[in-house]
């Protein structure tokens, strides 16, 4: 004798225990990574099988795979979050760096919201994080001042450009207060210490598929020789 209502927002009569959540139509993130089509969304490969597995915790519900690229998968979620899943060894300034600038400090990361999570594959730790929504790609005139900035406070190195997009994808446009639209880094490491830059980076082509060889862990090592 009661009646069933439906609503995408959270009723606002309904008392505790009264109202639960349902899925329509979304997949999780974990069947989303299990997909045998997802693979064909990626630009590097990624053991897709594995991260879906340990993902099966995750609740919220996922859109689509957005990239992925030789360092993340980037998974875009039904409430317009991003999520991205690493299996790079973690640095945990990623997310908040620095530098300065005629105005004062500048941030120069996009912002991680909340804390980092890893997770254990067959290959090593991985972690999944959510990062703020940014408009890709950056116009290409964009990224050589985003490069002299960097190389102006001298801490860091804007050092892997992924050549044919000269770094387009791995930065983003942001919303600033007063209107102003910024410029922030979404691959955390496309921009290292100078001292972590790899040797090879001044002789981009043949290299590239070995250009994080030495960073892997040993397991993940051992696998790719």
């Amino acid at each position: 004798g009661g009646r069933l209502k439906f609503s995408i927002n959270q009723p606002e009569t309904a008392t505790s225990g009264m109202n639960q959540s349902v899925r329509l139509g979304n997949r999780s993130v974990s069947d989303l990574l299990l997909d045998p089509r997802s693979p064909e969304r990626l630009r590097d490969m990624h053991d897709l099988a594995a991260l879906g597995k340990e993902m099966r915790h995750f609740k919220t519900p996922a859109k689509q795979i957005i990239d992925g690229g030789a360092d993340s998968v980037v998974v875009e979620l039904v409430d317009g979050r991003i999520l991205k899943i690493t299996d790079r060894p973690w640095t945990p300034e990623w997310g908040q760096r620095t530098v300065w600038t005629p105005d004062g400090y500048r941030r120069f990361d996009a912002k991680i919201i909340g804390k980092p999570t890893t997770i254990e594959t067959p290959d090593g730790e991985a972690k999944y994080f959510i990062q703020e929504r940014v408009r890709t790609p950056v116009d290409i005139s964009q990224l050589q001042p985003f490069a002299a900035m960097l190389e102006a406070d001298g801490k860091f190195k804007f050092w892997d450009n992924d050549f044919d997009w000269h770094g387009a994808r791995q930065l983003g446009y942001v919303d600033l207060p007063g209107a102003k639209r910024g410029i922030v880094l979404i691959d955390y490491d496309a921009v290292r210490p100078p001292h972590l830059v790899p040797k090879q980076t001044e002789n981009a082509g043949s290299w590239w598929p070995q250009r994080y060889l030495a960073d892997l862990s040993p397991r993940q090592n051992g696998r790719n020789r």
